[in-house]
């Protein structure tokens, strides 16, 4: 993570685009920058209390309108506060990385005269670096900033990683991943940090990445602040189900402040620059999934077949309450990386019909791996409850049997898994078999289970599914035999008993 070096022709258009971005900011120069000092001493004071005026007065080449009330509140918010730890969740356009990076750190540094060391993240070391040259631009050519504090950059650029201020800021660049020891104001350790845009798409298909990326964050990032604390601001908007903003979003130690492009009411949450009409043209230009997607929060996994619409969370009931809940094990031998995986679904049938995926487990491992936790699952049931375990015959071999044989030694009881057979022929086929309880609202996903990386790599798998997929099918495997065990009980308990030959039992372990 935060490792990518940037190429020649990369460096020199960074450079380039830092050029311009001097260039512009100059030409924002106001008539009255050279007003008395008298009047700077009254906008310095307005701007203080006014975040509205600091932001259209002395930085014109950002604000093309008003800020939204969102924007006051959450800058605020963070000034009231030396120890604010947030997850600024906001539509794109809304301005996050403006306010965040620059803006708000800006305001506290110069005008309410905070000392500041400043980590600002990026998905790479090279991709902080130009954020920070946003920041540094400020402090070298804003023409209203320069006539009211004087000359403000003191050393060091941002094309090396950190600058100085002459008012004794430090403000250091930071790629996701990286480790952020040694980075000190003199003897002050960081205390403001903002994690800027750092979830990507290839990064949030991989669930175990995602819980590496969190880690980082919450015991080495953080824990760089030291003793005496300071604030924290992770910027982005929800581009998965299961991302670094979602897992912080859930953390109760950060307030979460979510806003949508469009409000619950349907009108834009910053009137002053958006319109109505704006956002109808990008939903009709980039289709409603996208939209959904990158103004609104709402992620829409891509799946030509399965999609989220067919996968929803929901709370579910307690176990005891379920007429059948049936646990199903697709078997895997390997745990090398490109082998198939361990997967078992535990689904329970209400007595309404509904189907809820209750719990999952889904990983390229050995098969006791997968068994221990079928075992402990188990052991957390109630007296009254009892899950139905199942795999497929084929799989029952020696070494099953010595898996088996081997937990079971470890528990000191066995698992009742029940070997039987299951339907012959294309597995896709099988697999499709689902949809229609799913496209009847009848199958849900346990929300507790949201952020249990196994369960994200399950529905991930159930998304792949399509003509000619390449992908892991194992999750959705199994999920597709539990819930055709689940609704031939149902066919079942509401037919008339038919008599015939007594079939032979399943093997059971």
């Amino acid at each position: 993570m935060g490792k990518a070096k940037p190429t020649r022709k990369q460096e020199l258009e960074a450079l380039q685009r830092y050029q311009d971005q001097l260039a512009h900011i100059k030409d924002s120069a106001r008539p009255d920058v050279l007003h008395s000092a008298e009047a700077k001493a009254d906008r310095i004071k307005r701007a203080r209390k006014d975040y509205n005026f600091l932001v259209n007065y002395y930085f014109p080449h950002w604000a093309k309108a008003d800020c939204a009330p969102f924007h006051i509140k959450s800058a605020e918010a963070v000034r009231r506060d030396p120890q604010h730890a947030e997850v600024r969740e906001w539509g794109r356009g809304l301005a996050k990385s403006t306010h965040g990076d620059v803006m708000t750190p800006i305001w506290l540094h110069l005008f309410w005269e905070e000392p500041m060391c400043m980590l600002l993240v990026g998905k790479s070391l090279f991709d902080a670096k130009i954020l920070l040259s946003d920041l540094q631009a400020e402090f070298e050519a804003n023409p209203q900033l320069l006539a009211d504090f004087g000359e403000l950059l003191d050393a060091g650029t941002w094309a090396k990683g950190n600058f100085r201020t002459k008012r004794g800021g430090r403000f250091f660049a930071l790629g996701k991943g990286q480790s952020p020891r040694g980075k000190r104001n003199g003897p002050q350790r960081p205390n403001f940090l903002v994690v800027d845009d750092v979830d990507d798409d290839e990064e949030i298909g991989n669930a175990r990445q995602v819980d590496k990326s969190v880690r980082w964050v919450l015991r080495a990032l953080l824990p760089a602040m030291g003793a005496e604390g300071g604030r924290f601001m992770l910027l982005g908007n929800r581009i998965g189900p299961y991302t670094i903003l979602t897992n912080l979003a859930e953390n109760k130690e950060f307030t979460h402040n979510r806003v949508n492009a469009l409000d619950a009411t349907g009108q834009p949450s910053w009137p002053a620059y958006y319109t109505l009409a704006f956002y109808d043209r990008m939903r009709r230009r980039i289709g409603t999934a996208a939209f959904d997607t990158e103004y609104q929060n709402d992620p829409k996994t891509a799946g030509k077949i399965f999609t989220d619409d067919h996968l929803p969370w929901a709370p579910v009931k307690r176990r005891h309450h379920y007429e059948r809940i049936v646990g199903q094990w697709d078997i895997a031998y390997s745990e090398s990386k490109t082998a198939d995986t361990n997967a078992v679904v535990l689904v329970g049938l209400a007595a309404s019909g509904q189907k809820h995926l209750l719990a999952g487990f889904c990983r390229q491992c050995k098969m006791e791996d997968a068994l221990r936790w079928m075992y402990d699952y188990q052991l957390t049931l109630p007296a009254t409850v009892a899950v139905e375990w199942y795999a497929e015959s084929q799989f029952w071999n020696q070494a099953v049997e010595l898996a088996l044989a081997n937990v079971a030694q470890e528990y000191g009881w066995r698992l009742p898994v029940v070997f039987d057979e299951r339907p012959t022929g294309n597995k896709y086929s099988r697999i499709l078999q689902m949809l229609p309880a799913m496209q009847r609202r009848e199958f849900y996903v346990n929300e507790t289970e949201k952020h249990n990386p196994d369960v994200q790599r399950g529905l991930d798998q159930i998304r792949g599914i399509e003509p000619g997929y390449s992908g892991h099918d194992d999750f959705p495997d199994a999920l597709a035999a539990a819930i055709a065990k689940l609704e031939q009980g149902q066919v079942m308990s509401e037919s008339e008993p038919v008599l015939g030959q007594r079939l032979p039992s399943s093997r059971v372990f």
